[in-house]
């Protein structure tokens, strides 16, 4: 089924230094699309380099300069009736205006539809449109706040991808703004996440939109090798930021008297804190904090190093690909019950942790682990490869979300 069109709505990719795993399902989609336009919202920290794409694929400039960059007022005489009927409608339906903090937030992403309605690129795009074309937007924030403003008439489906921080309010202090018009408006809402779609059924049980879970995934570099010296060696990879909790895991070498290694990738504004608590751990515990490690690099380094366990303590998630990648490299899990992850994390391929997990009983998972025998340890290897393959595989998936659009469309 040839002659469809995707327009590809990103955060900053091919701009930015993360999203890299969207080179992986853009491999796929070119299989199924004719013309495939990339539309960044923003240039993520990077305005000059951004990464190679197919020939075949064209990219557009960046929406805006800075996604954190304040929106302008608007005056209200260049604002549509439309416009205030549906602004007036969300600040007032939504009871935003008894919260100072809610009030700028809808002042804020008022300001940005506004911007997008009237965007050159956005109204080429909708020019360029036809009933062949999927508007597809992989972050529930963002740009995705122009669909209750497209004509049937001129624009193919409407696809929306929802993750964590995009999806759950209670990431976002209670509030998203005009939520419950873009659950009214698309076509398809696809949650990465049995828990995101538990979350979405609860809480706007009335939407219009049809909502089915679309997990994301990533391609794997190859497997991990195991320790063979006694030494456990464990790997954590994110930001460094709070919700993170990555002290959680320093407190817990603290506990643990066997011999162990621990690398953590990733940087963020926890490093001089997490360095100068890692000063104090005992002797028989050695650490190493990478400092950034581009995305398209993890998984090298997975394969390239001994790696016994992989450890994620977030208090939040969708469905982490830290440890989908962890799993394309053959790498037990242990993690926390938050978000979707229980959905690919149990007993077979590591440990689910609560997400009260306390440092006490974080060392005792890495011991317990320690202990099993080879064969014991080497059967959590393999089951969490089977993992990967039979659930976190981005062409599978990818696959499977490509012939969902084709359908849509």
């Amino acid at each position: 089924m040839r002659g469809h069109k995707l327009y590809y709505f990103t955060h900053s990719f091919p701009f930015g230094f993360g999203e890299t795993w969207k080179s992986n399902e853009l491999d796929v989609f070119r299989d199924y699309f004719d013309d495939i336009v990339i539309v960044p919202y923003c240039h993520g920290g990077n305005p000059t380099s951004p990464q190679p794409v197919a020939p075949s694929v064209q990219v557009t400039a960046p929406l805006f300069p800075d996604a954190d960059a304040p929106a302008a007022p608007r005056r209200l005489s260049s604002v549509s009736l439309r416009e205030v009927r549906y602004f007036g409608r969300e600040l007032f339906a939504t009871r935003a205006f008894l919260s100072r903090r809610n009030i700028e937030k809808w002042r804020t992403a008022s300001s940005r539809i506004y911007d997008l309605r009237r965007h050159p690129t956005m109204t080429r795009l909708i020019e360029e449109s036809d009933a062949s074309t999927t508007w597809y937007f992989y972050w529930g924030r963002g740009s995705c706040d122009i669909i209750p403003f497209l004509s049937r008439a001129r624009v193919g489906k409407t696809i929306v991808r929802m993750h964590g921080y995009d999806l759950f309010e209670y990431r976002n202090d209670g509030y998203i703004p005009y939520r419950r018009p873009l659950l009214d408006s698309a076509d398809l809402i696809a949650p990465s996440s049995q828990a995101g779609l538990a979350h979405l059924k609860q809480h706007h049980p009335n939407a219009k939109a049809a909502i089915a879970v679309q997990r994301c995934g990533t391609v794997g570099h190859g497997r991990a090798r195991a320790s063979a010296d006694g030494v456990l060696r464990i790997v954590s990879c994110s930001s460094l930021i709070p919700l993170k909790r990555v002290e959680i895991v320093i407190d817990a070498l603290r506990l643990t008297r066997i011999p162990v290694e621990w690398t953590h990738l990733g940087d963020g504004v926890l490093m001089h804190q997490c360095r100068r608590l890692a000063e104090s751990l005992p002797s028989n515990v050695r650490c190493r904090f990478a400092g950034h490690v581009t995305p398209r690099d993890v998984l090298p380094f997975f394969v390239s190093n001994p790696i016994d366990l992989f450890v994620n303590v977030s208090s939040t998630e969708g469905l982490p690909f830290s440890v989908m990648e962890a799993f394309s490299a053959g790498i037990p899990v242990l993690a926390t019950d938050v978000g979707g992850t229980a959905e690919i994390v149990d007993h077979t391929v590591g440990r689910i942790l609560p997400e009260t997990v306390t440092p006490e009983l974080l060392s005792g998972a890495f011991c317990e682990f320690h202990e099993r025998t080879p064969a014991q340890k080497q059967q959590l290897r393999d089951a969490a490869y089977r993992r990967y393959s039979t659930s976190c595989d981005a062409r599978m998936l990818t696959a499977n979300m490509a012939r969902t659009l084709v359908g849509l469309s």
